[in-house]
């Protein structure tokens, strides 16, 4: 009696279970599904250690975006720790305790060396804000993973759909989790003529984006297809002349704020002997002076001491950030006029210049540009050494400071690619989530980490124009280098399959919802943000996480999924069922 209610019962929960839940009877795409197996293994799954570390190695999604270190193949390969062992969770709890370590580095990174180089590089050049952190940092901020992209193969299927869905999963979060920073405090007004331009020049790179790509894919004659070449290359390149005559309009709308030369039209002072002029009237002349105050080995130690960096932090909190600031300054040189010589350390600066071409085997370059360049870091690091002095500011120092964006910005993409590999290896094995979920929620972890950073701390010191500029900025570069980066990729051809998975889809509505809103809602406002708006970002975010978790449990469909009476067997055929 008791074993028939309770067979009754588990078909009743099965049975409003299903009513709930809808069969996956969607894919992102038409081919072969079987083709290509995820890297899931169930936790109940009986298999010995062995068989589950020769599942990690030969399955390629496993390994699809691996840049350095391959984790899951530490986990289950060598420390033998297998989805079944306790659920999985020491492998999870090792990985959150990764998570962190990286998260930290950033979160060191942009504070106390990206940030100072900013601040002091935009004083030097003596342009507005809102436009240095549009056209600079926005760009230094974004090219580095656009040239990882570009020399970095990786061997995935249908790797360029993904792409895309990355892109439209950094747009979307950059964006919100920018805006609504900016606004969470309120007070804030910008101009409003400027701030449309750039909305609406956005506007069109996501749109124009997502149209190119749905072209493609709609292409139903495969005989056709296979003979002509897909225009994306084409779209490609209007996408590159778009953004360069944006980049030359604003460029040359800063003519005038340019540094121009100090001109002295007084003859009786060009005429009068450098002894005569005194040096109380005129510490320029000072600046570059030997400063015997300070011994060269003083100065390096000043340059990575973390206890006077940190000072504002608790003890704790210098003991936890100590090693990564140490590391990270003997790498990064940084212009701060608060410090002794304004940061100048010849040491670290050469080394710098040393460290720098090995930073780019990331990038998977061939070994002739590896030795190029690394014939030019080591003639750089000569100069140097035989054309500055250890205790004198070299002249226009200043500019070493975009010298210190380039290496804080690299070595930010190099923690970038090895957070995207644990999120998708992690994500994949013990939850079994789709590849679109992962590039689109997870994969923009580091660009929101570090762009709240930034944000947060120009607001704190009164530069919130130039966080709204690199907010902007940030978000067009990734926009519009999307199509390009897939055109120059080394692992470009024209047989590929471009497609809209069903999550960009649902990204590009969502999109489309917080632009119209952000127009809408600024105009009313009079171009002030208000912390009623950050409240509408974070609703969206919310929803908009929500709405992609249940489409990844089958309880909802997403908006992108189409319906198709004909389902194309053949996998060079890009749509969806």
């Amino acid at each position: 009696m008791f074993e028939n209610f309770s067979l009754q019962t588990n078909r009743s929960i099965e049975l409003i279970f299903r009513n709930w839940t809808r069969r996956k009877r969607h894919y992102d795409f038409v081919g072969n599904i079987e083709e290509e197996e995820n890297c899931y293994r169930p936790q109940d799954y009986n298999e010995n250690i062995t068989d589950a570390c020769q599942f990690v190695k030969t399955t390629p999604s496993c390994s699809g975006v691996v840049s350095l270190i391959n984790y899951l193949y530490i986990f289950e390969c060598i420390l033998h720790w297998d989805a079944s062992l306790l659920w999985g969770l020491p492998a999870m709890t090792l990985a959150v305790f990764i998570l962190l370590l990286y998260a930290i580095s950033l979160y060191v990174n942009a504070r106390y060396f990206l940030l100072p180089n900013s601040i002091a590089l935009a004083k030097y050049l003596n342009i507005p804000s809102y436009d240095f952190g549009c056209l600079v940092l926005g760009i230094l901020f974004t090219l580095p993973c656009a040239l990882c992209m570009i020399f970095a193969c990786f061997e995935y299927n249908r790797s360029d759909s993904l792409l895309h869905a990355m892109t439209f999963g950094k747009i979307f979060t950059c964006w919100v989790m920018g805006l609504g920073l900016l606004s969470y405090r309120g007070g804030f007004r910008f101009k409003g003529r400027i701030f449309l331009r750039d909305m609406l020049f956005l506007t069109l790179g996501w749109v124009y984006l997502y149209a190119a790509v749905f072209n493609e894919m709609l292409n139903e004659n495969q005989e056709e297809y296979l003979k002509a070449e897909p225009t994306i290359h084409i779209h490609a390149y209007i996408s590159i002349v778009i953004y360069m005559l944006y980049i030359i309009c604003r460029v040359f709308s800063l003519r005038r704020y340019f540094r121009k030369p100090n001109i002295v039209e007084e003859v009786d002072i060009l005429s009068t002997s450098i002894e005569s002029i005194e040096s109380d009237s005129y510490p320029d002349l000072l600046y570059n002076e030997i400063d015997l105050s300070v011994q060269p080995w003083q100065q390096f130690w000043n340059c990575i001491n973390p206890m006077k960096a940190l000072g504002s932090h608790s003890i704790l909190s210098k003991i936890l950030l100590s090693p990564f600031y140490i590391l990270l300054a003997l790498l990064i040189p940084v212009v701060n006029p608060e410090r002794h010589l304004a940061g100048w350390c010849k040491a670290i600066s050469c080394g710098s210049c040393l460290i720098f071409p090995l930073l780019l085997f990331t990038l998977d370059l061939d070994s002739y540009t590896m030795f190029s360049l690394l014939i030019l870091g080591i003639s750089v690091t000569l100069l140097i050494i035989f054309l500055t002095h250890s205790q004198r500011i070299p002249t226009n120092h200043e500019l070493l400071s975009l010298w210190g964006l380039v290496m804080g910005f690299m070595l930010f993409n190099i923690v970038d690619l090895e957070i995207c590999c644990i999120l998708w290896q992690f994500l994949n094995y013990f939850f079994d989530m789709d590849n679109d979920d992962i590039l689109i929620l997870a994969f923009p972890f580091s660009y929101v980490f570090v762009e709240g950073i930034f944000v947060v701390t120009l607001m704190e010191n009164d530069y919130r124009e130039m966080a709204l500029g690199f907010v902007m900025g940030s978000v067009l570069f990734i926009a519009y280098s999307a199509l390009p980066v897939m055109l120059f990729s080394v692992c470009f051809g024209t047989n590929h399959v471009y497609s809209l998975t069903d999550n960009t889809t649902t990204a590009f509505y969502f999109m489309a919802i917080v632009e119209c809103v952000t127009i809408f809602g600024f105009s009313l406002s009079g171009y002030e943000l208000r912390p009623s708006f950050s409240v509408f970002l974070g609703t969206v975010a919310f929803i908009f996480a929500l709405f992609m978790i249940l489409e990844n449990e089958q309880v909802i469909h997403a908006y992108g999924t189409m319906h198709s009476r004909t389902v194309f067997v053949d996998v060079m055929h890009n749509q969806w069922a």
